[in-house]
């Protein structure tokens, strides 16, 4: 009987024992939430699926080898003086501006990088809310989440749209990649400008300068400037044999503004107006768009804050206006805006 208990006892023991060690190799992150937790409350909902596409806006503005230098220096926006050593860089900036470049340069390949890889995000977070709003339809802020979600991805497929013309129309974080097809030019304008009018009315009227709760963020007058910006090149967005030497005709490229079918000069005029309308005119004084603090700027429009103590990732980074500046300069001019919709 008392060997029993022994053996018993050196059993239990040596079970609790490994039991004990199996629990010390189990690893318990302290960076990371499992689902269940990442999506209990509205906050961390909002948090999880919209704030957190918000965290690398800042490359796609800042002097990163991304969207905003392959934007400006493919053009007369800005120029590198060419100097000796380094800031040649193999000739890469030249090749840029002489338009001499392919697959791997390397601000062509970050570009294409960067925005499919925020659009991945955007497609897992807009997978996610659509199943939440599908369990839970009463719960109004599923809804509004999944909206800004969509006007997010739209910003970024208008940038694709913008610089590669044809590319990939992926919208759901399921697709295999066997299913990835290149889409015409007009078939993403015509999404980027579905998605945003569609998104709209769920959008805040708030200033995404201006710090606050929408600060930095996709709203109102963000969505109508990207509106205003598809509707102005319409001819070429929706032109899908550019070398033809023919173009759509910009009075029979439809868009819906307030529930009212538009031609893209019409939509144009009636965006522009909308901005108008909150308040945007041009600056006073041009330089102070570029202010350390220009959120009292009455010309920007969609802003990154930049603050490297509120954003310390974001120190390295210049500030970049993205700008509806063009489309005001238009508007404070009338007749200069006729002739250039004509």
């Amino acid at each position: 009987m008392k060997k029993k208990f022994i053996y018993s006892f050196m059993i239990a023991a040596a079970a609790a024992a490994f039991s004990s060690c199996s629990n010390f190799l189990e690893e318990r992150p302290t960076d990371a939430f499992d689902e269940e937790t990442a999506f209990q409350s509205p906050t961390l909902v909002y948090v999880n699926t919209v704030a957190s596409l918000y965290n690398n806006m800042f490359k796609i503005m800042g002097n990163d080898r991304h969207v905003y230098d392959l934007n400006t220096f493919s053009s007369d926006e800005a120029m590198l003086p060419c100097r000796i050593g380094d800031w040649e860089d193999g000739g890469l900036w030249q090749n840029i501006f002489l338009h001499r470049w392919g697959t791997m340069n390397d601000l062509t390949k970050n570009s294409w990088d960067f925005l499919y890889e925020q659009i991945g995000k955007c497609n897992q977070s807009v997978d996610k809310l659509q199943a939440f709003a599908e369990e839970q339809p009463d719960v109004e802020y599923f809804k509004v989440y999944l909206e800004e979600v969509r006007a997010v991805r739209a910003f970024f497929y208008y940038e694709l749209l913008d610089l590669f013309a044809r590319v990939p129309l992926v919208t759901s974080s399921t697709t295999p990649m066997s299913e990835v097809k290149q889409s015409e030019r007009s078939v993403v304008f015509n999404f980027v400008r579905s998605e945003l009018e569609e998104a709209l009315p769920y959008l805040s009227d708030n200033r995404s300068n201006q710090k606050g709760e929408y600060y930095g963020r996709i709203t109102k007058p963000v969505a109508y400037m990207i509106l205003a910006k598809l509707a102005l090149n319409a001819e070429v967005y929706a032109d899908d044999n550019w070398t033809d030497g023919n173009r759509p005709d910009g009075k029979n490229i439809k868009f819906t503004v307030d529930g009212k079918e538009m031609n893209a000069w019409e939509a144009t005029i009636a965006y522009v107006d909308k901005l108008e309308a909150l308040g945007y005119k041009l600056q006073g004084n041009f330089s102070e768009n570029f202010a350390v603090a220009n959120e009292t700027s009455v010309e920007n429009i969609f802003t990154v804050p930049m603050d490297p103590v509120a954003y310390p990732d974001a120190k390295d980074y210049n500030v970049y206006v993205p700008a509806i500046m063009i489309m005001l300069r238009l508007t404070a001019n009338p007749d200069g805006m006729a002739l250039a919709l004509r």
